[in-house]
């Protein structure tokens, strides 16, 4: 049997000294009729502080601020809206394929690094018209051969008032501001 606790609020697994950084709900919890209560409660329910599981949240936050956008009550159901619809079906099905194949997520915690290794952090980032997102990497190389293992990723949401902006430079910038801020949170 593997021995798996949390440690920090991140389920760990001792026997492959792995993270699992998994969804902490079932797929019970998707319900047939979406509100902005449901969708704010999925997205409360994750606790991803290294933004290791974000990508595969992006499409449910960006959802939300849609329900906020269109100013929906929170217990009003938001299959009724052609767009939202649209999108509510293609992100609850990603969500459900992505809660059946969560156990299979797993995050080496040991990443390689040796005394004798040369370290280095990359740092990449992007922007699109809805969101703008930073990743980190680290690359270990020495006498065993080379590793690069993601360590750390940070999105955000563009600010509705953005939103009304064309796709801008004034993006990308905040996606290279958001990097430097990752990266001097890692290298602290």
């Amino acid at each position: 049997p593997e021995m798996q606790q949390k440690v920090a609020g991140i389920m760990c697994n001792f026997d492959e000294d792995n993270l699992l950084p998994a969804f902490s709900f079932s797929e019970k919890i998707l319900p047939s009729v979406v509100t902005k209560r449901v969708l704010a409660s999925i997205l409360a329910k994750v606790f991803d502080p290294h933004g290791l599981i974000s990508p595969f949240l992006t499409g449910l936050k960006v959802l939300l601020q849609d329900t906020w956008l269109m100013s929906k009550a929170w217990d009003e159901p938001l299959a009724g809206d052609l767009d939202a619809e649209k999108s509510i079906f293609q992100v609850f099905d990603d969500l459900r394929h992505i809660v059946s194949m969560s156990k299979s997520i797993t995050v080496p915690r040991w990443v390689g690094v040796l005394c004798s290794d040369e370290v280095q952090l990359h740092v990449f980032c992007d922007a699109s018209k809805r969101l703008y997102a930073a990743s980190a990497y680290l690359r270990a190389s020495g006498c065993s051969g080379s590793s690069c293992h993601l360590i750390a990723s940070k999105s955000k949401l563009v600010t509705p008032a953005l939103l009304k902006v064309n796709f801008s430079p004034k993006f990308e910038l905040l996606a290279c501001f958001l990097a430097v801020k990752l990266a001097k949170s890692l290298q602290s």
